[in-house]
Formats: structure tokens, C-alpha cells, sequence
């Protein structure tokens, strides 16, 4: 499940990426627990005989032992390691990992994403049958959802996609609070600017007075600020030509921003149409 990303100009751009676990006020992934798809190889000799966590293949025993995990068993039960070249489906291939309780799910993602033996490994998502988010302000949004089908069928959108992160949103309005609780996650961060390569909104590590990425803006590492007064100013707003911040003093834009893509059922603020899950 993904978010929206914001990209701002007295604009923003958004895009959707995912967003998992930890700042939600429920998990969207079981806790304790990893998938792991072996190589072909590893597969092939991996057994889960004798003691639970024990494979034969020397590297993953020696993770599974440095995580302390309580078992690591075929996550399709039944299914019998193939040959090398007969692997038709690959079901022999997936272990579902029990970590300790409390363990850090996504560090463990790491630890055997490093492991050769290892071609990939998620967490056990969680897919709600329907998407009804938690956010607190959500009841208020009647144009996602009415009982008298008055609304834009965001529930029904929802529950077929709530979001892709190749796409990206630019909005041209007053600005954005880029640090917004409800909207940091989904602001877009360029990367033609981003030195250092963290994502951080507006971080100041990247502010070197240098158009990195030769588009003719300096320092555009979330968008620009176009905004100019014609006949007076927002208190607070630079209104002297364009620059490179474009933080939002009338309300406006961050409103719209919210609308498009507010990080959905965060438990925070509102739910916003494309802010992922």
C-alpha cells in the first residue's frame, strides 16, 4: 500500500510510495515476523528437519541464530524442495520467519536482504477487505464517502489501488507546509538536488546556493516560490520574486495539498485521496 508525494512551487509535487508499520495506530504488517524467497540454490538444499530454525544452508543458520528466531518453516507447507531447473513455481522458495517478540521487523528485512543466499524478504503485509482509514478527521470528509452515495467513491477506489509511486502531482498554489504532520511523508524531494541523498524535506544539508541539476532553479529541492504581491503581501510571505522555499502563509495550498494526498489512515488529521495507507 502506498502514499502520495508533494512536489512544491507556491506548487507541490506528490508522489505515492509505501508506507508500512511504525507511526500507525495499527500495524499494516504482522509483528515478529519475515518472509523470506530463497535462491534457487539455497532452496534446493535448504531443510527445515530437526530443530526449527536449523537450514543447512551455513550463512542463514548463522543469521537466524544471531536474530534469535524462534522458527523459520516453508510458508507453503506442503511444498517439497525441487531439483535445480524444475523449480517451476518457486512455492518451496518462501520461509516465514518468527523473530523474538519485539524484534524490529524492518531491520531484520535488512540483515537478510544481505545474505547471498537470499533474494528477497517483506514483511507479512496486512490487506484490509475494505479501506475505511482511522483519521480522526475522516467522518468530516463527506466527498470521500456518503451513505447516500453523494461522494467520489474514494472507499471504492481504495480498496483496488491506493496509490503508485511513479506518479507525481505538482500543484500551483500558495505554497505548502512541507513539515506538516499530515504531509511530510508525502513531500517529494528532488533528487538532482539532493546531496546527500537522505529524502529529507527542505534539509539544509542540500542548500549549497548551486542548481545541481542545471534546470535553472537554485536549490529547488521541493519545488519554487513563484509568489509575487500585486497590491499587498500575506503577512509572513516573500513576495520579492522567486526562491526556493515554498512554505505556505495563506492556507490555501497546504488545504488542497491535504486533499490530494494527506498520508492516509496515520490515525493523524485527514485522509487524502491519493496519501497512500
Amino acid at each position: 500500500m502506498r502514499r502520495m508525494t508533494l512536489w512544491a512551487m507556491t506548487a507541490v509535487l506528490l508522489a505515492l510510495t509505501p508506507v508500512i508499520g511504525q507511526g500507525q495506530s495499527a500495524p499494516s504488517y504482522r509483528p515478529d515476523v519475515v518472509l523470506v524467497k530463497l535462491r534457487v540454490e539455497a532452496a534446493a538444499k535448504a531443510t527445515v528437519a530437526g530443530r526449527a530454525t536449523a537450514t543447512g544452508v551455513a550463512s542463514l543458520d548463522r543469521l537466524n541464530a544471531e536474530l534469535s528466531v524462534r522458527s523459520m518453516k516453508r510458508t507453503v507447507a506442503n511444498a517439497v524442495a525441487a531439483p535445480l531447473g524444475r523449480d517451476y513455481y518457486g512455492l518451496s522458495r518462501y520461509f516465514t520467519v518468527q523473530l523474538p517478540e519485539g524484534s524490529d521487523v524492518e531491520a531484520a528485512i535488512k540483515d537478510y536482504l544481505a545474505d547471498p543466499n537470499v533474494e528477497a524478504a517483506e514483511p507479512d503485509y496486512i490487506m484490509p477487505m475494505t479501506a475505511v482509514p482511522n483519521d480522526p478527521s475522516y467522518s468530516q470528509q463527506w466527498t470521500h464517502w456518503q451513505s447516500n452515495d453523494v461522494d467520489i467513491d474514494a472507499q471504492e477506489a481504495w480498496d483496488l489501488e491506493t496509490g503508485d509511486s511513479t506518479v507525481l502531482v505538482g500543484i500551483i498554489d500558495s505554497g505548502i507546509l512541507y513539515d506538516h504532520e499530515d504531509l511530510i511523508r508525502s513531500m517529494w524531494v528532488n533528487p538532482g538536488e539532493d546531496l546527500d541523498g537522505d529524502g529529507v524535506v527542505f534539509d539544509p544539508d542540500d542548500l549549497n546556493g548551486i542548481d545541481d541539476d542545471l534546470n535553472g532553479y537554485v536549490d529547488d529541492l521541493i519545488g519554487y516560490d513563484f509568489m509575487q504581491a500585486q497590491g499587498g503581501c500575506w503577512p509572513g510571505e516573500d513576495c520579492n520574486g522567486p526562491d526556493n522555499d515554498p512554505d505556505d502563509f495563506t492556507g490555501h495550498g497546504t488545504h488542497v495539498g491535504g486533499i490530494v494526498a494527506a498520508t492516509t489512515s496515520n490515525g493523524l488529521g485527514v485522509a487524502g485521496v491519493a496519501g497512500g495507507w
